[in-house]
């Protein structure tokens, strides 16, 4: 469901009021707004879209859910806006004289009009080139009062369960990929400082409390497709974040980026309210250098094209297991067309495996592998190894086997039979060998 985004304005009360009244003439439709000035009480706790508007721009796949005390429950959908006024058409279930509570977004669980659960993903997945649209698909808003429908001065407000964190994020130069950022909570020794899924309260008997609440301290926010890239200068994100009431020990959160390439501390004792909106300063994000533990594994090279750093990473550790550079036995072998440059072992991997096809040897384990939330990566070429030996084993930057009969497959083939081997020991890649022999795999990837 593809909305613009909504977020919390200020760091005073976060609520929206939502009048829903059933016309005489519109027998099956509410009205929806959003308070302005006018509600006095409140008047600087807005959800809005856009800066200098305060309201929510629906679109025709917005909905909002009502169940009634005698389990009477209706979906309603978006069909257009008039002014400030957002109308919702009923498009599932029957309305009828009865009490309601209503929430939003309808995929939280009703199990009946006093057991409604909302559970949050195991990851936000955040679309690069809309990294605010996925909250108006998360953020929980639920009512506190009972709504009775055909009331036409009743009023229905919704509260949002949740706050947003505010981040600007730069690169320290260049362009930077984000793929994932983990948001943290230290030191907590009981329950967690965030919400997983809540029972939402039974309005119906005045009470006001969440209830069967699972927590964690730890939320992932996943980019998709090739990740956010970030300049020098700062662009902000939000992180929707369901606040627990509170956290024992809690000593401070911690905003990781790329699975522990960079991470900021903030230093707090006390849990965010859901009650807020919070703003943090800028977070400069260093380019990865060589050595670096970054995307999966440890940077063995650099380089930068069009501005934005791009380089190799190789894995931390070595297959736990030996394989053959082929499946095949000698005598039933192939040749296959492979190059030594840097910059070919990818190329190489995929044309062995469409070569070989299913089976366990080198390059189709090193492109079946999935590692640290990646899985692009490949056989390294002649090249590529010495790539990771003079960058990462002269420096003593990764462990590789450096015995006198420890070899490594390269993606480079040698002969029919033959293809090129690495030993670490002579620093060069030996004299090839048969491609049946078992040697250890270490992949690698790019970025």
């Amino acid at each position: 469901m593809k909305k613009a985004f909504i977020f919390l304005l200020l760091t005073t009360l976060f609520y929206s009021i939502v009048s829903c009244k059933k016309e005489q003439d519109e027998e099956n439709i509410i009205k929806v707004r959003i308070a302005y000035d006018e509600d006095k009480h409140n008047k600087n706790q807005k959800l809005f879209i856009n800066s200098g508007t305060a309201e929510i721009y629906w679109t025709n796949n917005s909905s909002i859910k009502l169940v009634g005390i005698n389990n009477n429950a209706a979906t309603f959908s978006f069909m257009g806006s008039s002014g400030n006024t957002a109308n919702f058409a009923l498009i599932n279930g029957n309305m009828g004289p009865d009490n309601y509570i209503a929430f939003y977004p309808t995929t939280a669980s009703v199990v009946s009009p006093f057991n409604i659960t909302y559970s949050s993903p195991n990851a936000y997945a955040i679309d690069p080139s809309d990294v605010n649209g996925y909250i108006s698909d998360n953020m929980l808003l639920y009512t506190k009062n009972v709504y009775s429908y055909g009331n036409a001065n009743d009023t229905v407000v919704f509260l949002p369960a949740m706050t947003v964190l505010e981040i600007p994020l730069k690169s320290d130069s260049g362009s930077f990929i984000i793929n994932t950022i983990t948001l943290s909570a230290k030191g907590v020794s009981t329950n967690g400082a965030f919400i997983n899924s809540a029972r939402l309260p039974n309005v119906f008997s005045n009470n006001t409390n969440f209830s069967n609440i699972t927590y964690t301290n730890t939320i992932i926010y996943n980019f998709t497709g090739n990740g956010l890239s970030v300049g020098t200068t700062p662009d902000t994100i939000k992180l929707l974040v369901w606040s627990a009431d509170t956290a024992i020990g809690l000593s401070a959160y911690s905003i990781d980026i790329n699975n522990g390439y960079h991470t900021k501390n903030i230093t707090r004792t006390q849990v965010f309210s859901n009650s807020k909106y919070y703003k943090f300063p800028a977070i400069s994000i260093p380019q990865p250098q060589t050595g670096d533990v970054y995307q999966g594994g440890i940077v063995c090279s650099t380089y930068v094209a069009n501005g934005v750093t791009h380089g190799y990473v190789c894995a931390a550790n070595d297959l736990t297991v030996k394989y053959p550079w082929s499946p095949l036995s000698q005598n039933q072998e192939i040749s296959i067309t492979t190059n030594t440059i840097i910059g070919s072992g990818e190329t190489n991997t995929a044309t062995i495996v469409s070569s070989y096809g299913n089976a366990n040897y080198a390059a189709r384990v090193c492109d079946n592998l999935s590692l640290n939330g990646f899985n692009d990566w490949f056989l390294p070429s002649q090249d590529e190894f010495n790539m990771i030996y003079n960058y990462l084993y002269t420096n003593g930057l990764a462990n590789f086997k450096s015995g006198p009969n420890d070899l490594y497959w390269t993606s480079s083939q040698h002969a029919l039979k033959k293809a090129v081997a690495f030993s670490f020991k002579k620093g060069m890649s030996k004299n090839p060998i048969n491609k049946n022999t078992n040697c250890y795999i270490r992949p690698i990837r790019h970025f």
